[in-house]
């Protein structure tokens, strides 16, 4: 198979556009751009799920189908139709009839106008990889997966979507993981050959997350990035904070995002008295975001489980030493020389961690943190292993 002017079709979960990727997924976004910077033609189609509420708004005030551009040049189709909870005890019988024609009909839109695509490449299972299959099986293409997150751990009400997606990822050309540990989880739980699997990591952009100097400043400043919920576990940091300022009343953290946590998180910090040592942002714009890794000394992650962990490839594309806690993805990212790992949960290692980065924080040179970055999670690193995976597989 040629790797170069090929047609490409993206099946997703997650909505996305270039003027607002912060709604989306923007690792795809990302992907989108590598693809059609090496001569691809590229498609998206988002597959989405909608609450009865929404699904009625959408069904009696406005189209079911609407388009868009990402990047110039990749169409994105995204269908507002019929989209019934399958995973639900009295609606599944339903949705697995309904579902497929919806899909269907979002397929034949797309076609109609660009054309069949040579390869159908699904990102995140559940539902997007049973649309995939049905126009892999209906369009005579091959379907590749790309597994972003810990399906095989959700305890689905509906034991025969687990059933589905297993099946799916069976026939399945290829199956990617974006690390080690969730590929060898994912072909564990789906029963999947080794020749068809690949741990291939999400792509960082490193066009748009550039190397800055640290800043001059008489403060030390960590930052974490990230939806605050109990998984991404900010609260780590803020105890950790806590102790670290006792010995560094300079050290400065920065919490990036918003979610269900975060009126819980800021008490924390009020009752362990250091509200003026850590800042919440609120949710941010891409280039703010970037901003804030440039304003820091060192990007945290504190989750109890991730399958990658973006911002830590972003913050290293940026010259940021990181410390994560080894849940999973990080530690197919950091090593000794980049950053550093401590235990999940173990808040005491954490503000250890962070004693040692600003001890010896004159260790660290952004250039070389960057060059890191780019070789290991750079759009062309990331290609060269998508492409041989293709390779591979349809050869």
């Amino acid at each position: 198979m040629p790797i170069k002017g090929d047609h490409v079709l993206f099946v997703t979960n997650s909505l996305i556009t270039s003027d607002h990727p912060s709604k989306g997924g923007t690792w795809l976004l990302t992907q989108t751009k590598a693809y059609l910077e090496r001569g691809w033609k590229v498609g998206i189609l988002c597959v989405m799920q909608r609450s009865g509420s929404r699904l009625r708004k959408r069904l009696f005030h406005g189209p079911w189908l609407s388009r868009t551009v990402v990047h110039g040049a990749a169409p994105a189709y995204c269908d507002y139709g019929w989209r019934l909870l399958w995973d639900r005890k009295y609606t599944a019988r339903l949705a697995f009839r309904v579902y497929p024609a919806a899909s269907l009909r979002l397929f034949l839109a797309y076609i109609a106008r660009h054309g069949r695509p040579d390869i159908i490449h699904v990102h995140c299972s559940k539902h997007a990889i049973l649309a995939g299959r049905l126009f892999s099986e209906w369009a005579s293409r091959p379907m590749f997966v790309t597994e972003h997150q810990f399906i095989h751990r959700h305890r689905f009400v509906n034991p025969r979507v687990g059933r589905e997606i297993k099946a799916a990822l069976r026939k399945a050309r290829g199956v990617i993981a974006v690390s080690p540990m969730l590929r060898d989880e994912l072909a564990q739980w789906a029963g999947l050959p080794s020749d068809k699997m690949a741990a291939i990591p999400n792509m960082v952009d490193e066009d748009f997350f550039t190397v800055a100097p640290f800043p001059q400043t008489d403060e030390f400043r960590f930052v974490a990035v990230g939806t605050l919920d109990a998984n991404k576990n900010q609260a780590m940091l803020v105890r950790a904070m806590a102790l670290t300022s006792e010995r560094y009343p300079f050290v400065r953290a920065t919490i990036v995002g918003s979610g269900p946590k975060l009126q819980e998180l800021r008490r924390l910090a009020g009752e362990l008295g250091v509200e003026d040592r850590v800042t919440f942002t609120g949710p941010l714009e891409r280039d703010e975001v970037r901003r804030c890794i440039w304003d820091s000394h060192v990007v945290v992650s504190t989750s109890h489980q991730e399958t990658f962990a973006m911002p830590l490839t972003e913050g290293l594309a940026c010259g940021r030493p990181v410390l994560a806690t080894a849940s999973g993805g990080p530690q197919s990212i950091v090593t000794a020389e980049i950053g550093r790992l401590v235990p999940v949960g173990c808040t005491e290692e954490l503000a250890r961690g962070m004693e040692d980065m600003i001890a010896n924080h004159g260790r660290y040179r952004p250039e070389r943190l960057r060059e890191y970055a780019v070789a290991h999670f750079g759009t062309q690193a990331v290609m060269d292993k998508l492409s041989a995976h293709y390779e591979l597989c349809c050869g």
